[in-house]
Parts: C-alpha cells; sequence; structure tokens
C-alpha cells in the first residue's frame, strides 16, 4: 500500500511542475532532478530484463517517460515492465493524450502522469 501512496505523491509532484517537454531526454531529467530534490532515490535507465529498461525508478515504482510515440508502442512497452516481479507500480509521464481508463496492467496499478498540466 505504501507504494501506493508513493506513486500518487510523484504524479502529483509531476503534474505540479513546468516540465520541458521538447524532447523524452530533457524530460527525463527534468523528473528525475524534482524527484531528487523532495528527497527521492531515482535510479535512471534501469535494467528490468534483457529486453526492458525503464527511464527511472522510485523504489519499485517504474516510471516511463514519454513525449510523442504511438499509444499501441506505449502500451506495449509499459506492459513488459508490469510483467516484472520487481516492479510494484507503473507510471507513465506523458505529454501525449493517454486514456486515464486503463487503471492496470499485468495486476500492477497503472498512473498516468500529464507533463502538460503543469503549464495551465
Amino acid at each position: 500500500m505504501k507504494n501506493v501512496f508513493l506513486a500518487r505523491r510523484i504524479v502529483r509532484l509531476i503534474e505540479g511542475a513546468k516540465i520541458n517537454v521538447t524532447t523524452e531526454a530533457a524530460s527525463h531529467s527534468a523528473i528525475a532532478a524534482l524527484l531528487a530534490a523532495q528527497g527521492m532515490d531515482v535510479r535512471s535507465e534501469v535494467r528490468l530484463s534483457a529486453k526492458s529498461r525503464v527511464d527511472l525508478m522510485v523504489e519499485t515504482i517504474a516510471i516511463e517517460v514519454k513525449t510523442g510515440h504511438r499509444r499501441a508502442d506505449i502500451l506495449r512497452q509499459i506492459k513488459r515492465y508490469s510483467e516484472i516481479d520487481e516492479v510494484s507500480e507503473v507510471i507513465l509521464a506523458t505529454a501525449i493524450a493517454f486514456p486515464k481508463s486503463i487503471k492496470e496492467l499485468g495486476g500492477k496499478k497503472l498512473h498516468i502522469a500529464s507533463l502538460s498540466r503543469g503549464w495551465l
């Protein structure tokens, strides 16, 4: 249950910040710095399996950053993360519209964080 609250906190922090969305690398760096400034132990480019490397990890929460790409490709990628035992929750931090109706993947909670919300 602790990770659900932490994941929600991370989503609130991301959505409350003005994240640079010009490139995924810029967004990735900005989110990592934001979370580290809050005292979180943020790991970047974490290898989860031979086929999967997630952008960021905080404890057992996988955070994938996407500023573009097709939704089907993103969904396939984050579904792979959800199938890994070491991952308890998945956060998709995205600048594109993504259906919030998808709340779970592979038995893991999916959280959507809008990278645009902080600019509103």
